[in-house]
């Protein structure tokens, strides 16, 4: 085939010309000068490279051989994929020009046009350098951002440089790359949600982590490809292929390609009053792109192509790609490299004797098989501990359980730790890790990620631990324009934080000080609230609360039925807290020092997915949200009491410096949402105060990447 085909381009460049062909490079063509590097690379057979070359466009080539920018203009994934093409060049020939590409491209990429969350473009181009605020600003670019195509092919060009140097700052991207652009781009089944599993997942490290993969045979350099027992196919199933038929007699395909859905489709995207998608999750269920403008959510958008997709209607490229980027979750976490002595050709014999080395990039729950060196290493790794840190432990077992094995452990010390405050240990014992010394004039330069390189000598039963602090930053828009110059995005270890909001992003807060802005919320004492009145001895039950926000103002109302998502249940979820002066509804000063869900306590109501915010009882017993203590209408203080129905609770009355009028009673329930979502942060401002949330853990929340930072009064030191 591939023979076949390249004939046929020689032929065409034959009969139209050069000119004509370098046009048909315009379109887009996907990956084929990889593709045809790869062949060459396995066949040896030279026409195959020839072919390659064709499609090294060079438009695009020439200008970052030469270290300039041609990045405006041009349509990202095309591009992406010839990039990998140039990488592919270099491992298949040796050809330094494809390396400089992919290193140029890199740095300008990175430089002027990408995203805290190490992706880019918008409306599936790049624009002008450092003019990234625009798909920020403008809620019709914001909403088509970050096509998550893009993602997958810079995944794929950050593995190849880190295999030519191994560079921990390409496994730093790596890992910022996957948590905040692959990892949120699929919707998980609710059986994997943290709200409804938590206890599950918190011990696991990324929502990826429920199916354990082992991974062997990774290097620097060429990758040797494990053998796989061939899996059986699954039986076919009856009434599958029943529907299916149902679907062609009812709409048969006519002469040209016809799409059609399946009967009552249960992918089907389905509006609730509440504006929430009730689509069913799990496989399947992906996104084309990342909004990125504030307000904006994952939901469809009034555009077949945004929003979250169905498994039987949908299949845009970024199903194909994401298929591909979830089925390689185990990929990169290991590497390995042998100086071979017999073909290190002009490497000095002490380097050629050198001990293999193991590099442990991510941090992920896993196991590896190290064939060559007789070893197996199983990993356990938590991200989401109460500590604000990673945590790490891999126990190294060799082929003989006596035995032992002879290599370096090169264990990755990320960026977004502080190396004094992280600890890495053998057998308990604590390691020495260096950091490398700062380099003189160059900003950050010893706050970069580094190894730690452990061994060589290990037995079987060695456990190597780590303990990693998260630090808290901020990073700034790639945009130069001064009126954009108070946007950044917040991160917490190897996460962006995305802010839950429906269109706020103001805080008035000093970036610099961002770790004592941010705190961990507890998930102690959430409740769901349902309202009831007692009318001639009958109790009549109210619907369920919820809080939404609309343009101006939030509202209480009823959730929809057959809304059920996180965003919803977080929405019907909210916080005890103590009530303010201890003062309450019947004036008596309660009972301190016992847990709030007490008969007797005085609580107020904070929303869960809005920190700071109270709820207020008016005087015809209707209920209100206010901004808090403080703020100039004060929150209403209810008194825990018992209900009529045993072991049950309820809220009673309303103070708030005013009579309740016919203040109705509220049953507590058990929380629609039973947890924050794992990696939640609070941030407080002098004005405002968000919930943050992982980006990769946002499913149906309404969020911002990026705050709008305001200069508080020089008086006030936050």
């Amino acid at each position: 085939m591939a023979k076949y085909f390249c004939n046929r381009v020689e032929r065409v460049v034959e009969s139209r010309g050069e000119d004509y062909w370098l046009l048909t490079l315009n379109t887009e063509f996907g990956g084929m000068n990889e593709v045809l590097y790869n062949l060459f690379s396995e066949t040896g057979r030279r026409e195959y490279a020839d072919c390659a070359r064709r499609f090294d466009k060079p438009a695009f080539l020439e200008p970052l051989l030469q270290g300039r920018d041609p990045l405006p203009g041009l349509h990202a994934n095309t591009h992406l994929a010839q990039v990998n093409g140039f990488a592919a060049r270099y491992d298949s020939m040796g050809d330094k020009a494809g390396a400089t590409a992919v290193h140029n491209f890199f740095a300008l990429l990175e430089k002027y046009h990408s995203f805290a969350t190490g992706g880019s473009n918008w409306r599936e181009f790049w624009f002008n350098e450092s003019t990234v605020a625009d798909a920020i600003n403008d809620p019709d670019s914001g909403a088509v951002s970050q096509e998550s195509c893009t993602q997958y092919n810079m995944l794929k060009i950050a593995r190849r440089m880190f295999t030519w140097s191994g560079s921990p700052a390409m496994a730093d991207y790596y890992e910022l790359a996957m948590q905040n652009g692959v990892l949120g781009i699929q919707r998980k089944p609710h059986s994997h949600d943290d709200q409804h599993d938590h206890l599950h997942e918190h011990h696991q490290h990324h929502a990826h982590l429920h199916q354990r993969q082992h991974q062997h045979h990774l290097g620097l350099g060429r990758e040797q490809v494990q053998e796989v027992p061939e899996q059986g196919r699954p039986a076919s199933s009856d009434s599958l292929t029943a529907a299916m038929t149902a679907v062609y007699e009812t709409q048969p395909r006519p002469a040209d390609h016809q799409v059609v859905s399946w009967p009552q489709d249960p992918g089907a995207m389905l509006q609730s009053s509440t504006g929430l998608a009730t689509n069913a999750a799990g496989p399947g269920v992906m996104i084309y792109y990342l909004p990125q403008f504030a307000g904006e959510w994952k939901g469809e958008r009034g555009h077949s192509w945004t929003g979250w997709g169905d498994p039987y209607n949908a299949f845009w490229c970024c199903y194909g790609s994401g298929v591909e980027s979830f089925s390689k979750l185990a990929d990169s976490i290991y590497f390995h490299r042998t100086v071979n002595a017999s073909a290190a050709a002009g490497v000095a014999a002490a380097a050629a004797d050198a001990p293999p080395e193991l590099f442990v990039n991510q941090l992920v729950t896993s196991s590896l098989e190290w064939k060559q060196q007789g070893v197996v290493v199983n990993q356990t790794a938590d991200m989401y501990g109460p500590e604000s840190a990673a945590r790490a432990r891999l126990v190294i077992t060799t082929a003989d359980e006596a035995g032992t094995a002879h290599f370096v452990l090169k264990w990755r010390i990320p960026a977004w730790t502080d190396p004094a405050a992280a600890l890495v240990k053998v057998d308990g014992r604590n390691a020495s890790c260096v950091p490398p010394a700062p380099v003189e004039g160059v900003a950050d330069s010893g706050a970069q990620a580094f190894y730690c390189d452990l061994g060589p000598e290990w037995k079987s039963g060695d456990v190597v631990e780590s303990f990693f602090p998260f630090k808290s930053r901020v990073e700034s828009i790639n945009d130069q324009r001064p009126e954009n110059s108070r946007l950044k995005a917040v991160l917490v270890g190897p996460w962006v934080m995305a802010g839950v909001t429906d269109g706020k992003r103001n805080i008035t807060a000093d970036p610099r000080s961002i770790d004592t802005l941010l705190s961990m919320p507890s998930s102690a004492d959430l409740v769901s609230l349902r309202p009831f009145t007692l009318e001639g001895g009958t109790q009549n039950e109210g619907p369920i609360l919820l809080t939404r926000h609309a343009a101006n103002a939030t509202l209480l109302a009823a959730p929809h039925p057959q809304s059920s998502s996180r965003a919803a249940a977080m929405d019907a979820t909210f916080r005890l807290v103590p009530g303010a002066d201890g003062a309450c509804s019947d004036g008596s000063q309660g009972v301190e020092g016992v847990p709030l869900l007490t008969p007797g306590r005085c609580v107020s109501l904070e929303p869960m997915a809005h920190p700071g915010q109270r709820l207020r009882q008016q005087h015809d017993g209707s209920l209100t949200v206010v901004a808090g203590a403080g703020a100039g209408v004060p929150p209403s203080v209810f008194t825990v009491a018992a209900c009529s129905e045993p072991g049950n609770l309820c809220l009673l009355g309303a103070s708030a410096g005013d009579k309740a009028g016919a203040s109705p009673s509220i049953h507590l329930l058990a929380p629609a949402a039973p947890q924050y979502p794992l990696g939640s942060r609070v941030l407080k401002g002098l004005d405002s105060q968000y919930l943050l949330v992982p980006i990769g853990q946002i499913i149906d929340e309404h969020y911002t990447t990026y705050f709008e930072f305001l200069d508080p009064p020089a008086a006030v030191s936050m």
